[in-house]
């Protein structure tokens, strides 16, 4: 086996989709047709993947489109579509725990957008609420124990 053909194996292992193969060999200098040759995909479609991917990098033009490389990184590639909708991949859903219909919350940090599961972002928010109650008794458990006792007392009397 060659070195080029060992550099070629390597970088299809590390991609799961075809896009990203299509991507991470134009990146390594494989001309177009090569690319559409080693995968078995016809000229076309290694040219719609990399011009789609030059208009998506152009200011204010993006399509819905996203990649994730497991082996690589621990970053996934996502382009902000038509009303600032994304897609996430779905390994990244799968090794998140996240199903349709599941909630993320998201938060500014400096110039980061830090997506959390709801559940998550639900602790986060009690504590950070329960930091801000003053020391001593809760005032939902007084509340309740006042609510006892009159219901005791009306019990007797």
């Amino acid at each position: 086996m060659t070195e080029l053909e060992d550099a070629t194996r390597k970088i299809l292992n590390g991609t799961s989709t075809v896009s990203d193969k299509i991507r991470a060999l134009d990146r390594a200098g494989l001309p177009r047709a090569e690319i559409a040759r080693m995968l078995g995909k016809r000229y076309q479609h290694v040219r719609n993947v990399l011009e789609a991917d030059k208009l998506a990098a152009r200011p204010g033009v993006a399509e819905t489109a996203a990649t994730y490389s497991p082996g690589l990184s621990p970053m996934c590639r996502l382009v902000v579509g038509p009303r600032g909708a994304f897609t996430l991949p779905d390994e990244v859903m799968a090794a998140l725990g996240l199903g349709v219909g599941d909630v993320l919350i998201g938060e500014l940090e400096g110039g980061r957008l830090v997506l959390t599961d709801g559940v998550t972002a639900a602790r986060r928010a009690r504590e950070r609420l329960r930091a801000l109650l003053p020391p001593g008794p809760s005032m939902a458990d007084e509340l309740i124990a006042d609510r006892r006792r009159e219901a005791a007392n009306e019990d007797r009397g």
